[in-house]
């Protein structure tokens, strides 16, 4: 397939990651993408398929535009909260004097390339060198920040909207200005929210293209050649010119069917009698240049057959431990029957209007764990309009047959797909010998004399009751996130906290104070952690966690942590002062060191 596909990158994927996900999907090697997004980072990517993929020079000209939180008092080595702390300092500017110093870097400018960045110097990538302590020389280049608009201040933050050129690092940027300002500074949160002409209104979520994908309609999604290019003149050739144009020759000014009058260095769309783009050609005087060539490759993508695999279809929210006996029954076919083990589960549409619903496991956890109990696969498939309404005969045998490869299904009693919930264990056995698959039933798991699932565990956790949740997920309820910078309340008091948000769409336990262990790079760390706003501190507080650790670590800034919450203590309340707030949070410490030694967790 040939054309540009509008892709909005979640945060927790690297660019790379993006299109090698869509390799997969559009069953072709020929795809690139413009300008690289950071794993961190979300937004507008788009990604180049077939023959695109020779416009990226043309198509990268476009400038960006960027919303982005500078953080202001701290730096460290790449720029952004995810490196290493470097330095930590006092943020003593007034709001005007911020102001002031923020809109001074809008207008033409030089930058200096961060080390931490894919261009090379060399022959090498800096950021490879980077990884390995050596510091590169590196030019400065001219970068244009055509509009710089203030958003919101709420030191240490800064929120901006920016329009620049290509080239331009927002991370270098923030820097920058904190360096101006004698605070340091750094980039929080970056949303690319337009890409040479591209924007956000016109992006899919990676999850939303799979599903296209599944349902016949990918081709929806790609932005055809003929639209990216339809700015440039076209020019119709004459017969006997088709042929030099094929070949890339050079094209006499008569060579089109009516008189060409473009100006000199004009690009024009040079197309075969039939209409076929050929390709862009420019015009250097009395002749046209062949400036990109379009025309198809001359072998053809192979489509390449599904390996057989055993699937099971659901929501699988959780993975709790009525879903890890299926997943166990799967990975025993999977060895007995060399097959590959598929999970094909069901989200909300991104893309719906109104609020999706609050899931137990974010998108990314949910990878992660599939990936830990050994699944082959995981198909993520946003319930949209196609799949909502899909017969289904055409599921079972065009996406579970025809895509997945389905020789095996193992299902829970319940098992529902297609249109009005249609599809279930009695048709998937009336089913099964016609189309050639086996099917095996897992009856429900029973913990605590009621029914596991979903729906029963959220509102166990929704109550606070953590250790019956705990039981019915197999697991402690965690929330996984990089830990960030906030606004050093902890440190006031001398209670220094590691802090971390809640993701978009994770459910958030009650407000309030639980006894948790902080999981990170292999370790499990003994730690109170509040769930809430800070309302002690005062109002406009985002949604975190602020976690104790009861033992002393190093700088924990920009790592990826996970904070097990084991128990609910108290609720979450506003206190009529700080030292209040103090001398409550160390009795809270001195309950949490009791619970862990009576545990056996210290």
């Amino acid at each position: 397939m040939d054309g540009v596909l509008i892709v909005n990158k979640e945060k927790g994927y690297t660019s790379f990651d993006a299109v090698a996900r869509l390799r997969g999907i559009f069953g072709q090697k020929k795809i690139g993408h413009l300008g690289t997004l950071d794993p961190e980072a979300e937004g507008v990517l788009p990604v180049l398929l077939g023959r695109a993929t020779r416009l990226a020079d043309l198509l990268s000209e476009g400038s960006k535009v960027y919303r982005t939180v500078l953080y202001l008092g701290a730096e460290t080595d790449t720029q952004d909260a995810c490196g290493k702390v470097l330095a930590r300092h006092s943020v003593t500017s007034t709001e005007d004097e911020v102001r002031e110093t923020v809109m001074s870097f809008a207008g033409r400018s030089s930058q200096l390339t961060p080390m931490y960045s894919a261009r090379k110097v060399g022959g090498r990538k800096l950021v490879d060198l980077a990884r390995q302590g050596i510091e590169a020389e590196r030019a400065e280049s001219e970068i244009f920040i055509e509009e710089l608009e203030i958003l919101s201040i709420r030191l240490p933050r800064v929120s901006m909207r920016v329009r620049c050129s290509k080239g331009t690092y927002i991370r270098t940027l923030c820097h920058d200005i904190g360096q101006k300002l004698g605070c340091g500074g750094l980039m929080e949160e970056l949303v690319r929210e337009e890409s040479s002409g591209f924007t956000l209104r016109e992006a899919y979520p990676l999850g939303v293209i799979e599903s296209m994908k599944l349902t016949g309609h990918l081709a929806e999604a790609v932005l055809p050649l003929e639209s990216i290019l339809k700015d440039y003149p076209q020019r119709l050739l004459k017969p006997s010119a088709e042929a030099a144009a094929r070949n890339g020759n050079f094209l006499p000014a008569d060579s089109f069917e009516t008189a060409a009058k473009d100006k000199n260095g004009a690009l024009v769309r040079v197309t075969a009698p039939d209409g076929f783009l050929i390709g862009l050609f420019r015009r250097e005087g009395g002749k046209y240049r062949p400036a990109v060539m379009l025309l198809p490759d001359p072998a053809p993508a192979r489509v390449r057959e599904p390996a057989p695999s055993v699937v099971s279809i659901g929501k699988f929210d959780g993975m709790h431990v009525g879903h890890r006996k299926i997943f166990e029954e799967m990975r025993r076919q999977a060895v007995e029957s060399r097959l590959k083990t598929v999970l094909f589960a069901f989200s909300d549409n991104p893309m719906s209007a109104g609020e999706p619903r609050a899931m137990l496991l974010s998108s990314p956890e949910k990878k992660q764990m599939a990936k830990d109990l050994n699944i082959d696969r995981l198909v993520e498939c946003p319930f949209t309009d196609a799949i909502r309404t899909m017969p289904a005969d055409d599921f079972l045998e065009k996406i579970l047959i025809g895509q997945l490869g389905m020789r095996s299904i193992v299902a829970g009693p319940d098992c529902c797909f297609g249109y009005n919930r249609s599809g279930n264990v009695e048709m998937l056995r009336d089913r099964a010998e016609k189309l050639g698959f086996t099917l095996t039933v897992i009856p429900k798991e029973i913990r605590g004399g009621e029914v596991v699932s979903s729906t029963r565990i959220r509102s166990l956790i929704a109550e606070g009751r953590m250790e019956e949740a705990e039981e019915c997920l197999g697991y402690p309820y965690f929330i996984r996130a990089r830990i960030g910078y906030g606004e050093h309340l902890g440190t006031v008091i001398g209670i220094p906290t590691a802090n971390q948000r809640v993701p978009d769409g994770k459910l958030c336990p009650p407000y309030g104070v639980y006894f948790s262990l902080l999981t990170l790079e292999g370790r499990m760390l003994p730690a109170v952690t509040n769930v809430g706003v800070k309302p002690t501190a005062g109002p406009g507080f985002h949604l975190g966690l602020e976690t104790h650790l009861l033992d002393d670590v190093p700088e924990l800034y920009g790592l990826m942590a996970e904070t097990r919450l084991l128990h609910f203590l108290r609720p979450e309340r506003k206190f009529s002062t700080m030292q209040e707030l103090k001398e409550e949070v160390e009795r809270n410490i001195e309950e949490a060191r009791k619970f862990f030694s009576e545990h056996g967790l210290n």
